[in-house]
């Protein structure tokens, strides 16, 4: 690497809305219990991905979810900002699930 030039642009997004810091939610479960995780697709069939998994009380459950139509929108804003100012366009996630999420967030960009 070389020195780095002051006439050297950059510029750093993210989405408002729609991803995975705007959509999570937490519980923190008073009494012992159970939960299911279901997938309901576009036909509203439902399919039970984990079946009753114990929860002690106190224990903290939490989701958040990343609207692909948002993401993709939002993708196609960044790509044109970025040709517009004449930057490089580069794209690195942070996301908890990495193994399960990545795939389908780096696909979105493809």
């Amino acid at each position: 690497m070389g020195a780095w030039s002051k006439d050297s642009k950059s510029h750093v997004a993210h989405m408002s809305e729609g991803d995975f810091y705007g959509t999570e939610k937490s519980l923190t479960v008073k009494e012992a219990g159970s939960f299911t995780i279901e997938f309901k697709d576009a036909n509203g069939t439902v399919k039970v991905l984990k079946d009753k998994s114990p929860l002690k009380a106190g224990e903290i459950i939490d989701s958040s979810v990343m609207n692909m139509a948002k993401l993709k929108s939002f993708i196609v804003a960044q790509v044109a900002d970025a040709k517009a100012k004449g930057v490089l366009f580069s794209v690195h996630l942070k996301a908890t699930m990495m193994k399960v999420s990545d795939p389908l967030l780096f696909g979105a960009f493809c």
